[in-house]
């Protein structure tokens, strides 16, 4: 299974309107946490300077509408769309894509939207096997 991710543009310390791209990451990334969405952030940071980035995987494709919207609300531009593996929403889903940074979040939401999405992406394996 593929699917659709989102790229939105990264906050890098070496460049202007850093502090607000930061701060318009963590507040998307909040209001990504949602049935249907996969948001994730990741921390390229280095010794000279540090860098993030914020991504989401649409899981539901009726939500992708709504990622673009609330990313045009704060005004975090999209950077890239691409495809997602089943390998890596599974790295996602664990906390060990490359760079990824775990967020202690224990909401309800979160765990809800988590847990969700595991399940698709099992019985969707689980139809791609049965028509092998």
């Amino acid at each position: 299974m593929i699917l659709e991710e989102i790229e939105f543009r990264c906050a890098n310390s070496l460049y202007p309107h850093y502090r607000q791209l930061l701060s318009k990451h963590r507040a998307l990334h909040q209001r990504l946490q949602r049935d249907g969405l996969l948001p994730y952030r990741q921390n390229f940071s280095s010794d000279s300077d540090k860098q993030y980035a914020l991504a989401v995987v649409v899981l539901d494709p009726t939500m992708k509408g709504y990622a673009l919207q609330q990313a045009e609300e704060i005004g975090l531009p999209v950077d890239t769309t691409s495809t997602a593996s089943d390998r890596k929403i599974q790295e996602i889903l664990r906390g060990e894509y490359d760079y990824q940074m775990v967020h202690k979040d224990r909401s309800a939401t979160a765990r809800r939207v988590k847990k969700k999405a595991r399940g698709r992406l099992k019985s969707e394996l689980v139809q791609m096997k049965e028509t092998r």
